[in-house]
């Protein structure tokens, strides 16, 4: 994906404005092809992850509202109790970093179960900014702290599912997030992307 995002949208340092604060970083890509600044859309993202062309009128072309969740989780916004970011955090960040228009695309390195994602996708939507990518980079796997505490620390335990020998990371990240799309949040804001 790197490689198509370099090949397609340039990531030369004189074509990439960044902050990077705790989790999110924002950032204006400048297309290679030409002197305008572009960015990708949603729909173009969604297509390059999945291979999908995405149709709002088609909840099975949507990769988030499709999801079959094969263990059967439930949402869950308490499990977990280590996001950072905060909706004000977040808002406050907007306006530091003051980009007109507002952010046009959002890279999350490090998702875990989607927080922090919608956190952001909240805030944006309530700034009318309901068409804006958010793409969250995680191996969707857990950490090796979490493989050595979850049966002796019950905090730990608490958050951590294993099924089929394989933490339900992912599964808990598109159980939270298809949730929320289906209820609160835009559908054009949350991809994930598994890789390390």
């Amino acid at each position: 994906m790197v490689a198509l995002l370099r090949q397609r949208w340039s990531l030369s340092v004189s074509g990439l404005r960044c902050v990077l604060p705790l989790v999110a970083m924002l950032c204006l890509l400048q297309d290679g092809r030409s002197s305008e600044r572009r960015v990708p859309t949603f729909e173009e993202l969604h297509r390059e992850l999945y291979g999908i062309e995405v149709k709002d009128d088609d909840d099975s072309s949507h990769v988030v509202v499709s999801f079959s969740n094969p263990y059967r989780l439930k949402p869950n916004f308490k499990n977990y109790p280590h996001s950072n970011l905060l909706a004000e955090f977040f808002t406050d960040l907007l306006d530091i970093i003051g980009l007109e228009g507002g952010p046009q695309f959002i890279v999350e390195v490090g998702s875990l179960h989607g927080h922090s994602a919608l956190q952001m996708a909240t805030v944006l939507d309530k700034l009318g900014l309901t068409r804006i990518p958010i793409l969250c980079i995680d191996p969707f796997t857990g950490d090796t702290n979490m493989w050595a505490s979850y049966q002796q620390d019950k905090s730990v335990g608490g958050w951590v599912n294993i099924m089929d020998g394989r933490m339900t990371v992912y599964d808990q990240f598109m159980a939270n997030v298809q949730f929320a799309v289906n209820r609160s949040v835009s559908r054009h804001h949350v991809l994930p992307f598994p890789a390390t």
